[in-house]
């Protein structure tokens, strides 16, 4: 079995899946428990609610699953399944009809042992919220899933040009809000 800590890599996801398809289920299995976390995160940011991060989160997997087949494996997994997250989670905006409210402080969950310091979190939650959600999303997928331009533009169906202005407003506004000693974290 491969690791799959959050420290597994994209070739990594790639062989895991690769390995999937030709009925490792085990192979399968590890893939799951490496996206776990990284598109928890990524969900969470997006909603700003754990429990329905959650369920997006499994949605998600569950589709990874049952719509294996459909990766083309001449290409890089990683965008493939941040594209099934950002669905489930517009999907999931469609069907609440509701606007996704920016998260009060008061509603960000405590850091997790290891984490940055809390003050640190905190005004970064506070600075992403003010973030439109398109700019932030960009960010996000950029710096946290650590995606290329390409694969962000992608995945927001833009062209790569629009989705490195999305990174930079949201680089400079973060820098702004949050003043240089944060510009590089």
């Amino acid at each position: 079995m491969m690791n799959t800590e959050s420290n597994t890599t994209t070739n990594d996801w790639d062989a895991l899946m690769r390995a999937g398809l030709a009925g490792d289920r085990a192979a399968l299995t590890d893939l799951l428990v490496a996206l776990e976390k990284p598109l928890f995160s990524y969900l969470f940011r997006l909603c700003r609610n754990p429990e329905i991060a959650e369920d997006l989160l499994q949605e998600t997997l569950v589709t990874v699953v049952t719509k294996r087949d459909s990766w083309d494996p001449s290409r890089p997994l990683r965008p493939w399944v941040y594209t099934i997250a950002r669905h489930k989670f517009l999907e999931h905006r469609r069907r609440s009809r509701q606007v996704v409210a920016l998260a009060r402080p008061e509603t960000i969950p405590a850091p997790t042992a290891g984490s940055q310091p809390s003050s640190d979190r905190h005004d970064l939650q506070q600075a992403l919220a003010t973030l439109n959600e398109p700019i932030r999303e960009a960010f996000l997928l950029k710096h946290f899933a650590r995606l290329s331009f390409e694969e962000v533009a992608a995945i927001q169906e833009i062209p790569v040009p629009t989705a490195k202005s999305r990174v930079r407003f949201a680089v400079q506004k973060l820098r702004d809000l949050l003043g240089e000693d944060h510009a590089n974290d």
